[in-house]
């Protein structure tokens, strides 16, 4: 008998701010798409729950329709501060599907998902960023980010390490859709 992999049955996908005003003035922005696509359909492969959050939808836009259209990410929820700090619908949400572990991506690294990993880590979360799915405007800005929420504790890891680290075998089901992501 196959030993379940805990990380995966505790986990959530969080996909940060990457709406349509924002994500044009993007740092490596083709790059940043192209990766959060290929982490997103990831975790509906895997069958990890996700959900998005969108910093003022009415002057930022809504997500940008390659990451919407996907479809996978049914759980939105709307936010006019930078961080977390007073979303319980969204703490109550997570507590609701058992979640203790959070990988975080989106935009901007400095501000929002700097805040909200910050926030998560104080509720008691374990939070991996996804350090090839974040950016911010200005190259500067992502460094000091990634920087920042290291020394808040964030466990860091990339795209595909986080898609291999969930299979945990190249038994896994999933693994053949999983490598075909990847190539």
């Amino acid at each position: 008998m196959k030993n379940e992999n805990k990380l995966k049955t505790n986990t959530a996908l969080l996909v940060v701010d990457v709406q349509g005003n924002l994500f044009n003035s993007i740092f490596e922005k083709e790059q940043l798409k192209k990766n959060l696509i290929k982490l997103i359909k990831g975790f509906e492969i895997l069958k990890i729950p996700g959900l998005f959050l969108e910093q003022n939808p009415k002057g930022l836009g809504s997500t940008i329709s390659e990451i919407k259209d996907l479809g996978f990410m049914p759980k939105k929820f709307d936010k006019m501060t930078f961080g977390l700090k007073g979303h319980e619908k969204l703490f109550t949400y997570l507590e609701s599907i058992n979640i203790k572990n959070i990988f975080i991506c989106g935009i901007e690294a400095h501000v929002c998902v700097m805040q909200s990993t910050r926030d998560l880590i104080q509720k008691g979360f374990n939070v991996h960023l996804v350090a090839d799915c974040v950016s911010s405007r200005k190259k500067s800005d992502l460094d000091i980010g990634i920087k920042r929420m290291i020394q808040e504790k964030a466990i860091i890891t990339g795209c595909e390490s986080a898609l291999f680290e969930m299979l945990e075998t190249c038994e896994a089901k999933e693994f053949k859709q999983i490598l075909e992501l990847v190539k």
